[in-house]
């Protein structure tokens, strides 16, 4: 079993092709890059030493992705789309016409660089950002609650201060009147 073709978005690449991830043939290619708009692609793989390609049965794996084994379909294209950036691992396996399961099944490294938004740093980076606001915002309402607070306490202060004097105004007033009126029996 071997790999045979790449195509990305629906176009063959070659190596040495424009924003081509292959250096070489993809059958002598172990590791390929692909960027973050390079998301949707299809390997063409094929079994060596087939006698009826009808009769084979190819399995593959995305190690990373896919727990399970998949079938390879007639065209003998195995078809990724919208994958996310990350580290995976395409892990064949195939029985020829005659029964023989490949000894040498091959593997590919796939490495799909992360977009932007998808990066472990700027999502270290926008959770931090949330935090810092969230504590931000936090001191923004805690002062403003507390100047409520020390407002509230010096009406309070004031109110009870002018009671006070309020007071003190009638029992002088009173006094006073009681002083300048005598009292008669």
């Amino acid at each position: 079993m071997m790999f045979t073709g790449l195509a990305i978005d629906g176009r063959i690449i070659h190596p040495g092709d424009k924003n081509s991830p292959l250096d070489k043939n993809i059958c002598l290619t172990d590791r390929i890059t692909l960027s973050p708009c390079q998301r949707n692609f299809t390997i063409t793989v094929s079994m060596l030493d087939s006698g009826s390609s009808k009769m084979d049965e190819m399995y593959y794996k995305l190690a990373g992705r896919d727990a399970d084994w998949q079938k390879v379909d007639a065209s003998r294209q195995i078809r990724f789309e919208n994958l996310k950036g990350g580290h995976y691992i395409l892990q064949t396996k195939g029985k020829n016409s005659f029964g023989i399961w490949d000894e040498n099944a091959p593997e590919l490294e796939i490495y799909l660089r992360y977009s932007f938004f998808e990066s472990p740093s700027v999502k270290v980076g926008i959770l931090l950002f949330v935090i810092i606001l969230a504590i931000y915002l936090f001191r923004i309402l805690f002062s403003m609650a507390k100047a409520k607070e020390e407002k509230r306490l010096e009406e309070q202060e004031k109110q009870r201060k002018l009671d006070a004097f309020n007071e003190k105004l009638i029992f002088f007033t009173n006094i006073a009147h009681e002083l300048k009126t005598p009292l008669t029996l």
